[in-house]
């Protein structure tokens, strides 16, 4: 089971990935009660599950879901009108690829 690349049957495939899940749920959960971090910076599961049915109903969890995915979508649109222009003519014009490729390159890891 444990061979680099051997094929896995499904049921071990689905006990693995069960698996996957609950040990970090329990450790959290485990973590959150016996531990001494406060509540404040480390609340259990069973609260965080209780805060979301809160804010699913009654502090309209949908429309901030909206709103939040309308600034990715609005992030994604301008970024896409600034950079294939700036693409094209990076990729087309040599001047223009000397001109701004030291300045993407520092830019882009952060």
């Amino acid at each position: 089971m444990w061979s680099i690349r051997l094929a896995i049957s499904r049921r071990c495939y689905g006990w693995l990935a069960l698996a996957g899940l609950l040990v970090p749920l329990l450790g959290w959960a485990a973590l959150s009660a016996f531990s001494g971090v406060s509540p404040v910076f480390l609340p259990g599961p069973e609260k965080v599950l209780v805060r979301m049915g809160s804010w699913a109903m009654e502090d309209d969890l949908l429309g901030d879901a909206v709103i939040s995915t309308m600034r990715v979508v609005a992030g994604w649109a301008l970024s896409a009108l600034l950079a294939v222009p700036l693409g094209l003519f990076i990729g087309s014009w040599r001047a223009v690829q000397a001109l701004l490729e030291p300045l993407t390159d520092f830019i882009r890891y952060m």
